[in-house]
């Protein structure tokens, strides 16, 4: 029986992993990145969680529930819908390297959403521009996926 070695093999699977992570960084890529970010965040309040914690915001007054039309369990951080729909995903690159972050848009959707942020004097801080490890890896992971399948 003929002994087969294997040369070089650690070499091709890491240049195979550099030429992807390449291949993530690129500028489309990146932009899909901001997008299900953004998506992740629009989710999660939509079902009512702090995307940092994964439990419920802290509840809305009884006044503003009641003016809202909802249950004060039904916090989503929504009254028009513009703020959420105001977030644009903003593509960097420095040094050959790219990188991706996420604004709210508009003077007033900034207002507000420092508001929700970071809270003021009358309500609570609702933060919701957060997204974890766990989730970015998932969409970072998916995407190589995505990207690998095109290989085959």
């Amino acid at each position: 029986m003929a002994k087969f070695r294997v040369v070089g093999l650690k070499r091709a699977v890491s240049n195979i992993q550099n030429k992807v992570n390449r291949i993530v960084q690129s500028e489309t890529n990146l932009r899909k990145i901001g997008d299900e970010i953004i998506e992740e965040i629009q989710e999660s309040t939509e079902a009512y969680r702090n995307p940092k914690t994964g439990r419920g915001y802290k509840k809305y007054s009884k006044e503003y529930a009641k003016q809202k039309g909802v249950s004060r369990r039904q916090v989503d951080l929504r009254l028009t819908g513009r703020m959420m729909e105001s977030l644009k995903a903003k593509v960097k690159r420095k040094e050959g390297k790219g990188a991706v972050s996420v604004d709210v848009t508009g003077a007033r959707n900034k207002k507000l959403a420092g508001y929700h942020q970071n809270g003021t004097d009358k309500m609570p801080a609702r933060p919701f521009m957060f997204i974890s490890k766990k989730t970015l890896s998932r969409i970072i992971n998916k995407l190589k996926k995505d990207i690998l399948k095109r290989f085959n």
